[in-house]
């Protein structure tokens, strides 16, 4: 193995930016034509980085804004190599992507802590609240400047605004339970001498209390992944990056070990991603997190989803497909061999299976295949491809404090949540599919979350978190003779709750729920509509059983329609 150490190449701790010198190694090891596997080796330090010399790029990005993309670390084409810190922190100035891994294999990152000096989220603390207006100290020095709008971040390219705040509870370092909106869109802001912001809203936000704002869009995730196979990250610490913390897309066999998406123990910041913490889309093989940690994102924990496509039949056997939501095109998530399914675009229904012979990207909002076999093709069709199912397993991991759903799965591969610790501010685990919005793919059919200690969830409202456990496909038109997800068993785990909704299930087969404990808490005052705690809309084979249940609960009450 050869090994690099950076040193040698006058990357260093006291240089104020060493992206130009490590895109050199970098750039030297992608032209070696030997097969030799190789390890770049960084001693403990804070290392510093610049979006100037750093490598552009155009790739479409799953669930993120069309941009131009800017990277350090960008790995393209390369096999079995190895990136290891020493505890070393990364430190990271604009707008960027931390680690890119493009068309790899056989990658390993190991050992580091990933921050930036200018976050994409502004937190300030609010020293004055009225019915219009707000006054907020900021709680870094940062350079921001008052706008028509929210705020403004003098960045290295340029003034970059923002507008969506969110209040956050200054005790507890999460969103306040039942906001007076689910979010404060700031309106005009003015710099006072002393130095804070008086922002004009009729947010309210509480005195005491936190409102963070997110700028710009996301564009820039803090390790992408794509199409690329058997990549491990182990021991990373990502505090801050400009959209998601974790994005795979199109690639097989990921394995993820103590990877951490949190504010640092001693950071004044409630906030780590911009946006989710891991996000998965379209993947194969298998996607293993063991010890990981997800806190404090603006949005969700883990989600891990296929992707449908709208089809339009061309001939007997050729599809054209186009995608449904503008954050998902320009990828091609088929290969030739992979199986390929037809669906009801209203009701989800199946209407045949058959392999993919052939595929060819169109143009960035265009593709078509050809198919094995023709099949019956309904007027409002989607596609969805089986092949991209990854098996899912969770252990040891910690999901709390964020904005929204702890994890969120839709895949038909096997799904294992073991072991893991759950409190965001929506369900614990939401397991959907639609065909309207995200158009997310993927009905499961083998889930078991079992062992499980989930704590306090949806003290906000969220799209389909129907209770601390959420199954909820979007059907348009549902049609009571099908049911979409199977195979659900929710076994061993402690829920903790002030309210009354544990368990919702929509147009499911198979769902089991035994030998868990539920016990009643007065955190916080009960609010959902749903009262009750097991609710059941077109569900089959339902079997709830020898479950530890507190007399003090507000409902037990199961309800079937």
């Amino acid at each position: 193995m050869k090994i690099i150490n950076v040193n040698n190449y006058g990357i260093s701790p006291e240089s104020e930016n060493n992206t130009e010198k490590i895109i050199l190694i970098l750039n030297q090891i992608r032209a070696d034509a030997s097969s030799e596997k190789c390890k770049i080796i960084f001693p403990s330090g804070i290392f510093h980085f610049d979006f100037n010399e750093s490598h552009s790029f155009s790739l479409p990005i799953s669930n993120h804004s069309e941009a131009p993309r800017r990277s350090v670390f960008y790995l393209e084409d390369m096999h079995d190599l190895t990136l290891q810190g020493e505890k070393t922190t990364l430190l990271f100035t604009g707008n960027l992507i931390p680690f890119s891994i493009i068309n790899c294999s056989g990658i390993q990152i190991k050992g580091f802590e990933i921050d930036f000096t200018d976050p994409f989220c502004l937190q300030g603390t609010v020293i004055k609240s009225s019915a219009f207006s707000y006054t907020l100290s900021m709680d870094e020095t940062l350079p921001i400047s008052s706008a028509s709008r929210g705020f403004t971040l003098m960045s290295s390219e340029g003034e970059i605004g923002g507008s969506e705040s969110i209040e956050w509870d200054g005790d507890k370092k999460r969103r306040v339970f039942q906001a007076k909106a689910p979010w404060i869109m700031a309106g005009k802001s003015s710099h006072l001498q002393n130095g804070s912001f008086r922002v004009f809203s009729p947010g309210h936000p509480a005195v005491g209390n936190k409102v963070i704002t997110r700028i710009g869009d996301r564009t820039q995730p803090g390790v992408l992944i794509h199409q690329s196979e058997n990549i491990s990250l182990k021991e990373i610490e990502i505090r801050h990056c400009k959209a998601m913390g974790v994005l795979g897309q199109m690639s097989e066999n990921i394995d993820l070990y103590s990877v951490s998406i949190a504010p640092g123990e001693n950071s004044v910041r409630f906030y780590s991603a911009r946006d989710d913490a891991f996000h998965f889309s379209n993947c194969r093989g298998f996607i293993n997190m063991n010890k990981c940690r997800a806190i404090g994102q603006m949005d969700d924990g883990l989600n891990v989803h296929g992707t449908y496509l709208k089809g339009e039949k061309l001939t007997a056997s050729t599809l054209r497909l186009t995608y449904g939501h503008k954050q998902s095109k320009g990828f091609n998530p088929f290969r030739k061999g992979d199986l390929i399914c037809l669906r009801d675009r209203e009701t989800l229904k199946e209407n045949g299976k058959t392999l993919c012979l052939y595929v060819e990207q169109i143009n960035e909002k265009t593709i078509e295949i050809l198919l094995q076999s023709a099949l019956s093709i309904p007027r409002y069709n989607i596609v969805e491809n089986l092949s991209t199912a990854p098996d899912l397993r969770v252990d040891n991991c910690v999901f709390k404090n964020n904005r929204a759903r702890g994890v969120l799965v839709t895949s038909p591969g096997k799904v294992r949540i073991r072991n893991s610790y759950f409190a965001p501010t929506g369900a614990a685990i939401l397991i959907a599919a639609d065909s309207l919005s995200w158009f997310e793919s993927g009905g499961v059919r083998d889930v078991l979350i079992e062992n499980n200690t989930m704590e306090h969830c949806n003290t906000e409202s969220y799209q389909y978190c129907k209770a601390v456990i959420s199954i909820y496909p979007e059907l348009v038109k549902p049609d009571k003779s099908q049911s979409f997800h199977r195979n659900i068993r929710i076994k061993g785990n402690h829920i903790k709750t002030y309210d009354a909704p544990i368990l919702y299930g929509r147009y499911t087969d198979g769902i089991t729920f035994e030998d868990n404990t539920l016990e009643k808490t007065n955190e916080y005052r009960a609010w959902h509509k749903n009262k009750k705690a097991f609710y059941f809309e077109n569900c089959k084979n339902i079997n709830i059983r020898n479950n530890d249940l507190d007399k003090n609960l507000i409902s037990c009450e199961i309800r079937e329609k």
